[in-house]
Order: C-alpha cells, then sequence, then structure tokens
C-alpha cells in the first residue's frame, strides 16, 4: 500500500511538472531568411502550416522599392509584379497561394492571387487574406472586397471598409466604413460589431482563428488615446490584452492559432533606438519576444506578424547589421524552473528510496513492479497612435488611408 502511494505521489508531482511544461512560455530559436538579390531588408507577414513564408524584400533607402517573396523552407523567391516594379505579398494558406498587391504596367497596384504565377484579380487594391478554400478578402479603394465563394456576398450593405483576415470556416474580419470605425466579424450571414476597449472610440479586428476568436488593436480612451491589443471571443467582452515592460505605450495584435497563441508588436517610448519590440501571449500572460530567444545573436525582434498552428512566429528583427530582415521563430522544448525539477527530484529519490524499504521485506524484494519509464516531451498602414499594420502599405495616391488615419 505504501509503495502505491509513493507512486501515486510520484505521478502526482510529475503531473504538476507537466502542467509547468504547459504553461511556460516557449523558448524561441531564430532564423534570418535573407533578402532577395538587390535589396538590403525584407520583413515576414505571413507563415501557413507547412512552414513556408511570405512577405516582402525592400530597399532601406526606397522602401517602396520592393518585391513580394516566397520562403519554402531553403530558399527565397521572387514573385514579380503585373507589369510594373513593386510588389508585396499579404497572406499565404496551406496550399501555397499566396495573396496581395502588385503594381501595373500603367503604376496602379492591384490586388493579385499568385500560385503557379501571378494573376490580377481586378480590385485596384490589395488583398490581404486568403483561406485554404481559395476564399479571398481584401480592399479596395472604396472599401471591402471578398471574391471565391460559392455564394456571393453582398459587400456594399456590409457598411465595411477593410477585410483583413478569413478562416477555414469563411468567417472574416476586418474594419468599418463609420466615422468612428470599429472591428467586426462577419460569420453565417451575419456582421457582429466588436465594440472597443473602455471609452475609447476606434478600434480594428486583423485576425480570426477557425475558433471564431478575433485579435486586433482598440484605442482605450476617446479619440487619440493609447491603443491595446485585444482578444475576442464570441459571448466574453473585450479582453485588453495590455502590454508588457516599462517602456511599452501601446500594443497591436497581428495574428491568433487556434491554441490562442497571440502575436503583435509592442510600441515603445519615443527615444529608443528600438521603438518597436513583437511579443507574444498566451494564457492571460503577455511576453516580450526578445526574452524568450534562445540565442538572440545580435537581433531584435520588431514585429511579430504571423503565428502557424505549431507555433512558429513570422515577422522582422534588427539584425547586427543595422538593417531589417524577414525572421522565422520556432519554439523551442520548454523547461520548467529549475526549482520544480530539483523539488521533484528529491521527492522522487525519497519515494523511490521509501518504495525499497517496503518492498525489501517481501519474499522476493528484488521483484519491484510498476516501474514505468519516463520520457521527456518538447515543442506598414492603419495608422494609429500604434505602429503600421503588417498587412497594409498605401500607395500615395492609390489607396486612401484606413479610417484610423486621422488619429496620427
Amino acid at each position: 500500500m505504501k509503495s502505491k502511494l509513493g507512486i501515486t505521489m510520484l505521478a502526482l508531482a510529475l503531473n504538476s511538472v507537466s502542467i509547468k511544461f504547459a504553461n511556460a512560455a516557449p523558448a524561441y530559436s531564430l532564423f534570418d531568411l535573407g533578402v532577395l538579390p538587390g535589396y538590403d531588408s525584407s520583413v515576414a507577414y505571413d507563415v501557413n502550416d507547412r512552414g513556408q513564408v511570405t512577405g516582402s524584400s525592400y530597399l532601406a533607402l526606397h522602401s517602396d522599392h520592393e518585391s513580394a517573396f516566397r520562403y519554402d523552407g531553403a530558399n527565397m523567391a521572387g514573385l514579380g509584379a503585373l507589369g510594373g516594379w513593386r510588389s508585396t505579398a499579404k497572406a499565404i494558406n496551406n496550399s501555397g497561394i499566396i495573396v496581395g498587391e502588385a503594381m501595373s504596367a500603367d503604376g496602379s497596384m492591384h490586388a493579385y492571387r499568385y500560385g503557379q504565377g501571378m494573376v490580377d484579380l481586378g480590385y485596384p487594391g490589395q488583398a490581404l487574406g486568403i483561406n485554404d478554400a481559395g476564399i479571398i478578402v481584401g480592399a479596395t479603394t472604396t472599401g471591402l472586397f471578398v471574391t471565391g465563394t460559392s455564394v456571393a456576398i453582398d459587400v456594399s450593405s456590409l457598411n465595411a471598409r477593410w477585410g483583413w483576415d478569413i478562416n477555414s470556416r469563411g468567417d472574416f474580419v476586418g474594419t468599418t466604413s463609420e466615422a468612428y470605425p470599429q472591428g467586426y466579424v462577419f460569420s453565417s450571414g451575419t456582421l457582429t460589431l466588436l465594440g472597443r476597449l473602455g471609452s475609447g472610440q476606434v478600434s480594428n479586428a486583423y485576425a480570426v482563428n477557425d475558433l471564431g476568436d478575433v485579435v486586433g488593436e482598440s484605442l482605450t480612451g476617446g479619440s487619440r488615446s493609447s491603443g491595446h491589443a485585444f482578444l475576442w471571443t464570441r459571448g466574453a467582452a473585450m479582453l485588453d490584452l495590455g502590454v508588457v515592460g516599462p517602456d511599452a505605450q501601446d500594443s497591436v495584435a497581428w495574428d491568433i492559432n487556434d491554441r490562442r497563441e497571440v502575436v503583435g508588436t509592442l510600441r515603445l517610448n519615443p527615444g529608443r533606438v528600438d521603438t518597436a519590440h513583437g511579443f507574444y501571449w498566451h494564457d492571460g500572460v503577455m511576453y516580450d519576444l526578445n526574452d524568450l530567444l534562445s540565442s538572440p545573436m545580435g537581433y531584435t525582434i520588431v514585429t511579430a506578424n504571423a503565428i502557424n498552428s505549431l507555433g512558429q512566429i513570422a515577422g522582422s528583427a534588427i539584425a547586427p547589421s543595422g538593417f531589417r530582415r524577414a525572421v522565422l521563430l520556432t519554439p523551442m522544448m520548454e523547461v520548467p524552473e529549475p526549482s520544480s525539477v530539483t523539488l521533484v527530484a528529491i521527492g522522487f529519490v525519497a519515494m523511490v528510496r521509501r518504495a525499497i524499504r517496503h518492498t525489501s521485506t517481501r519474499r522476493h524484494p528484488s521483484a519491484i513492479q510498476g516501474v514505468t519509464r519516463l520520457k521527456g516531451s518538447a515543442i506598414q498602414g492603419v495608422k494609429a497612435r500604434l505602429v503600421l499594420p503588417h498587412r497594409l502599405q498605401t500607395t500615395p495616391g492609390k489607396l486612401p488611408p484606413a479610417p484610423t488615419s486621422s488619429l496620427a
């Protein structure tokens, strides 16, 4: 009986460690995706569940000189344009289909879809999200567009200005075209307004996962206050994710996966060299991603733009060279606090000794049963007073700024 009690206590102790494993923030490895030939900077905007990454490579001193790219795990390849010299890639689905905006021969920017080649979708604007069924949402010079659905959606009745993201069920999120815009989610034919944080007058919804959870940003008081990242779940009030660190002023959430892991960007106090940091939020706790790097190597994470189902994060970092580089962060094995390991180890030794003493009084003391081998387990824009959203870069005279641009 005592030996069984000891084993039970050991199981409970080990279970407490497993809980710490589950609740601890992961450590991340950092991989620099590089740049396209002829460019010196890059930024990653999205990553799919196969680890394929998309974004743009550009010249630091001429940021409008940029080219969309796809990184497939080994090589970064440019996607070209629609007869012009500029393109950006905003999103990629699990089939590797990419959407974004590209310059046509007449110099105007058009939404595109890229599979085996770049196809003009016919919208003067940009495509911002695509799901695995190939449904695309985006924004034109006049408002929201949705294409690829089996049943046409009358977007003119939705009072929506932007379509930022779409999940596998066809739910999409964006921003309304009201005088004081707010984030929305469109699901099963119904548009639901998400509200704002506190007395804030503006909110934007940037991403939706397959559970229907939505993340974005909201001003927290009036129309010129600081803004905070939020998490909205159906049936619950909008949750303020706050900020982390003494120098953080604002936050904005760019993406969420089905494990409710949220990534985004912190805007830091003016005067700092690094005016933004990427963040990771999970289970009520926000972390500066720079504190979670296993080996920073002189890099500073400045944006965290997307997270896939495996927990890989796509974003950008300032490299030791001083140039911005697209990066992919991959979660590593989570390690519980040393004190917890020590306590469990001590408890383990004590229980084993007790079990040995007990079984030594039996007829066959060598027949110790129920021993189990333990195995470890591994793991630029809407311009408010925040940062520039990762999926929108405006071209002067081509695409109007988002509603919150008047709040800058």
